[in-house]
């Protein structure tokens, strides 16, 4: 007698040797990303792709999830449901990519793929490896810190967010102002995304402020710098991955930071800042992310409890 069956995506691996190494054009007007380039392997390009396969085959052998009720699951889908992807939490999306841009290895490379990466802030403090709490470390102002790392110094000041005439509630806009600020060509195409996406007619002050905040690098404000520091902060990222792999330390990227178990919080935090100075010979600022998801007195975690039922199966568990 035939009967059906239905595999659980949790039992279906990736295909191991697809494309991980990704080079883009120049963006189009009107493009979102690049259109993707085919390029000439090289020593450089190879070494990467066994590096990043490399991490990809470690961090496949560990189970990872979210150690959430399903009540707190269903929240977490709906608030994601706006998102473009079909999938937009795949548990089985583990293979990271380095994605570079404009055409040059030498801007973005960042890590991207893994499904940790899109879950909100307010949930990652529920993410586990083999079912093990975890603890998320970020680069303090990694962008900041990479641009004065090329004028040979530290971050001069406690806050590089804080600008004259711009009060402390104002901080987050700020930040968002920077990140496009950084990624802008000029002055003037940065002045435009700022009135565009934050507050219109306050572009260019907002400019003048970062550039009197900031007068040692103000050469680099609104100079494509963003996707340049993408690649050294890529660099640092793929130390820090291989290097936790040689300590069988399972350690997801989060572009300016990385998620490991709990109990390697101290190991993840030499990694960090060893990877950081072996690549800039600065030192990093490294702040430990905090945030508190409140759960449910009671409840079930049948979701939980069937992706690892999958996942062992899979695994040969």
């Amino acid at each position: 007698r035939c009967e059906a069956y239905r595999s659980h995506p949790l039992m279906i691996r990736p295909y191991a040797d697809s494309e991980v190494i990704i080079l883009r054009k120049p963006k189009e007007p009107g493009q979102s990303r690049g259109d993707l380039l085919d390029y000439e392997e090289t020593e450089f390009t190879d070494e990467m792709r066994k590096n990043v396969r490399k991490i990809n085959a470690f961090i496949a052998e560990h189970y990872l999830d979210l150690d959430i009720f399903d009540d707190q699951e269903a929240e977490l889908l709906r608030l994601m449901s706006h998102r473009d992807e079909e999938n937009y939490l795949d548990f089985t999306q583990t293979r990271l990519r380095r994605i570079f841009n404009n055409a040059s290895f030498e801007q973005g490379g960042r890590f991207y793929g893994g499904w940790w990466m899109s879950v909100p802030s307010d949930y990652r403090s529920r993410i586990t490896i083999d079912n093990e709490p975890t603890v998320e470390l970020d680069y303090s102002g990694m962008h900041f810190a990479i641009m004065y790392a090329e004028k040979g110094m530290d971050i001069p000041m406690k806050d590089p967010y804080v600008l004259d005439g711009y009060g402390e509630d104002l901080r987050d806009d700020i930040k968002t102002a920077f990140n496009i600020i950084v990624n802008c060509e000029s002055r003037g195409e940065a002045i435009g995304a700022i009135n565009r996406r934050i507050r219109k007619g306050n572009g260019g002050k907002l400019l003048e402020a970062f550039a009197d905040a900031h007068p040692l690098i103000k050469d680099k404000i609104a100079n494509s710098e963003g996707i340049r520091g993408q690649y050294t902060e890529s660099r640092i990222a793929e130390k820090v991955l291989l290097k936790g792999l040689e300590k069988g330390m399972c350690i997801l990227p989060m572009h300016d930071g990385f998620i490991t178990k709990k109990k390697d919080e101290d190991t993840l935090m030499a990694l960090m800042n060893d990877a950081f100075r072996e690549v800039t010979g600065r030192k990093p600022r490294i702040k430990h992310e905090a945030f508190d998801l409140s759960v449910l007195p009671n409840g079930s975690k049948k979701n939980k409890e069937r992706r690892e039922k999958a996942w062992k199966e899979a695994h040969g568990k």
